[in-house]
């Protein structure tokens, strides 16, 4: 093809035109200039350069690795000279956040912070070439005679250090206010208590009542079942030290009847002491107590009648109940006086307490969701509405029904006017953010009573994961976050009804009910049916192939369109695992 014709030249493409200045710049012909232009690929910033330069500096200057006490040490580290980003609240919140969540991850080589220090200043043996002995390196020792305003130049980790702090406040507190709440309501005793209580919760064995199915149930079931073997050694520690500072006088008497009465006493209270259930009725073991307490008259044991007559079990239980409710160490009949039974049952029903919010909080996940047969107005974005204004209504302290709640005053009429609607306080519970405290939260419930809002903190980690679930589920993300706040029963009616997309395969991972849903997306026709098989430590269900009515074709479709779901499953999965690394660093 001919070059275009350029302006200012002749038709047959020679020289100026008359007339033209001869000063006018001939235009080049020749357009494939690509040798003597600047290439316009991508190129680094100087910026950039400038910093991988200096980076490879640093790893020739690199001295060696150690363990540091920032926490001890932070009034020492000056930030600001390699790196003068301005400190962000904003980001130390999310790592802080992030270390309630996840925990503080010492000992990764990859968050190490680095410091800029002369060797003078350390000293030898402190540290070492390589990051590969851990949680063993050497910690960081300064050498003597250093100036007091000797300070530490830290190249970055300005914002993990002020998150660490505030993390590490936050802990303190809660372990102050945990301290002084045992001791002004359990004593001194009170820890002994909680670690024998909560070691053996945490450490339930299977042997411990198997019959039982419910797992809170259980638990409560062996709490009381440690508190009382306490009770039971206490008991065995009265019956002993009483008989035996009778019996030590008696088996150094002059008179051998004496000590012979005494050395038989003596024995029965040790066959005693090592029967399994010393305070059981059987024969043998109640007359070994009663031969260790009194020597029979004419061959009988005769016991003193109770004044109280006969009572049923609850009569005891009642009373041991009663008694721990009260504030003060109150050691009164059946506890005994110096025993530390009554610090471990006080502990043992808290826990048992708890377990059976945690029953409450599953049953109520479980519920399923009923609509009204009451005609009504159906906008969903009025309901919505309601609903956010009601929330932020009790949980802001500051506003105006928060203030006349804690004020005491009345606000009966406007819990009526939203109970109408079906916001009420235990729409809360089923929305994952506040919990039943007892049995009353079914019914005439009553708030911070008898259903509890969920602190700051838990509020903040549920915030977290549902953020991490939207972030990571893809277009599952809101039902997987709707099943871990409010149970697959409500994540199945919002999929239902096109709000969220469902998904193909129950994650093994999330929260909630684990049951799997009845439909499928990639379910097809009478040719197919589905059983559980597990391959490679995965979890998922395999198409088997039916020849009734000629379903092997549509089988073969539906079991590749199958192994195409398992593999975006996966995709998700090892993405969800990337991100969740990520956010932890």
């Amino acid at each position: 093809m001919a070059p275009r014709k350029q302006k200012g030249e002749s038709a047959k493409g020679g020289g100026a035109k008359t007339g033209e200045s001869s000063s006018k710049k001939t235009k080049v012909r020749d357009t494939l200039l690509a040798d003597t232009r600047p290439g316009s690929g991508p190129q680094l910033e100087k910026e950039i350069e400038e910093a991988n330069a200096m980076n490879e500096q640093v790893k020739k200057a690199l001295l060696g690795y150690a363990r540091f006490d920032i926490l001890q040490n932070c009034d020492v580290l000056k930030f600001g000279k390699w790196n003068p980003r301005q400190l962000l609240p904003s980001q130390v919140a999310a790592l802080g956040n992030s270390f309630l969540i996840n925990g503080v991850d010492r000992f990764n080589y990859s968050y190490a912070m680095p410091l800029v220090m002369d060797k003078s200043s350390i000293e030898e043996g402190s540290y070492m070439p390589t990051p590969d002995a851990g949680p063993n390196l050497p910690e960081l020792k300064l050498r003597d005679g250093l100036p007091k305003d000797f300070k530490i130049t830290a190249a970055g980790g300005q914002h993990r250090v002020a998150a660490l702090k505030d993390w590490y406040a936050k802990k303190k507190a809660q372990l102050e206010e945990c301290i002084k709440e045992q001791q002004a309501i359990l004593s001194a005793d009170a820890y002994e208590a909680r670690f024998t209580i909560q070691l053996a919760m945490e450490n339930l064995p299977s042997t411990a009542y198997p019959n039982i199915t419910d797992a809170s149930f259980r638990q409560a079931c062996y709490a009381a079942d440690v508190a009382f073997k306490v009770y039971f050694e206490d008991v065995k520690k009265l019956v002993y030290n009483g008989i035996t500072s009778e019996l030590t006088p008696q088996l150094s008497s002059p008179q051998l009847a004496v000590r012979q009465s005494a050395r038989e006493r003596q024995a029965a209270l040790s066959r005693w002491m090592d029967e399994k259930h010393p305070l059981s009725y059987n024969t043998g073991i109640l007359s070994n107590l009663l031969q260790a307490i009194t020597q029979p008259e004419n061959g009988k044991f005769e016991l003193t009648t109770s004044v109280l007559g006969k009572k049923p079990t609850t009569f005891i239980a009642d009373i041991m109940i009663k008694q721990c409710s009260r504030v003060g160490n109150q050691n009164q009949p059946p506890f005994i006086k110096g025993g530390n039974f009554l610090q471990v049952a006080r502990v043992a029903i808290e826990e048992i307490g708890k377990a059976a919010t945690r029953s409450y909080g599953e049953f109520v996940r479980n519920l399923e969701w009923v609509e009204r047969d009451r005609k009504g107005a159906r906008h969903a974005g009025r309901f919505i509405t309601m609903v956010s204004g009601f929330i932020i209504c009790l949980f802001e302290t500051g506003s105006p029904i928060g203030l006349r709640i804690q004020r005491g005053e009345e606000t009966s009429a406007w819990w009526a006017k939203h109970t109408a609607k079906g916001i009420n306080a235990f729409l809360l519970v089923r929305l994952g953010l506040a919990s039943i405290a007892s049995a009353s939260g079914f019914r005439s419930a009553k708030w911070n009573k008898d259903i509890i809002p969920l602190n700051t903190d838990r509020i903040k980690e549920r915030h977290a994961e549902v953020v991490r679930l939207m972030r990571t589920g893809g277009k599952y993300g809101g039902f997987d976050a709707v099943r871990y706040l409010a149970g697959m029963n409500a994540a199945r009616i919002l999929a239902t009804n096109h709000y969220v997309t469902s998904r193909t395969l129950p994650m093994s991972n999330m929260g909630g009910s684990s049951s799997k849903r009845n439909t499928r997306e990639w379910e097809v026709d009478d040719g197919i049916e589905m059983g559980p098989i597990r391959e490679n430590n995965v979890d998922f269900e395999r198409t088997w192939i039916s020849r009734k009515n000629g379903g092997v074709e549509n089988a073969m479709k539906n079991r590749e369109s199958h192994l195409h779901i398992i593999h975006r499953e996966m995709e998700a999965r090892i993405a969800q695992n990337s991100t969740m690394q990520k956010c932890m660093k």
